[in-house]
């Protein structure tokens, strides 16, 4: 049984950890880069009217900019969706595990009474053999 609880108080603190880690390396910048490829697209449509010296260069330099970020922007929701999902099957097995805690405690429960009622008969056994 103590076995038992201390698995679940490491799942626990384990879970706890995964939180931290979470609020530590999830952020991203997918917002950032968004608003980095709306101003390039900007620039990009400015430059493409113009037409000034050179321009199909600065026009090369913003399209691979523009493809890049979009790529990066792709990559780093597929990442957050993998962390949502990873967070999701953490938090289901720790739903889990509570549950098998609670059938723990009441199994320990059942067996504590179990055992009190066959004290409380010896007892009272004794009591008669005594009084006899």
């Amino acid at each position: 049984m103590l076995e038992r609880l201390k698995m679940h108080r490491e799942l626990y603190s384990s879970f706890r950890d995964l939180c931290a880690r979470h609020d530590k390396y999830a952020p991203d910048v997918v917002d950032k880069t968004r608003r980095r490829v709306g101003a390039s697209q900007t620039r990009l449509e400015k430059v493409r009217a113009e037409k000034k010296d050179k321009w199909e260069i600065e026009e090369q330099k913003l399209t691979h900019s523009i493809t890049d970020d979009n790529q990066t922007i792709e990559r780093l929701l597929r990442r957050r969706l993998y962390i949502r999902y990873c967070i999701w099957n953490e938090l289901s097995w720790l739903f889990t595990a509570s549950t098998l805690l609670s059938k723990t405690l009441h199994d320990m429960a059942a067996t504590e009474r179990n055992h009190s009622d066959d004290i409380t008969r010896n007892w009272a056994s004794i009591l008669d053999a005594l009084q006899a």
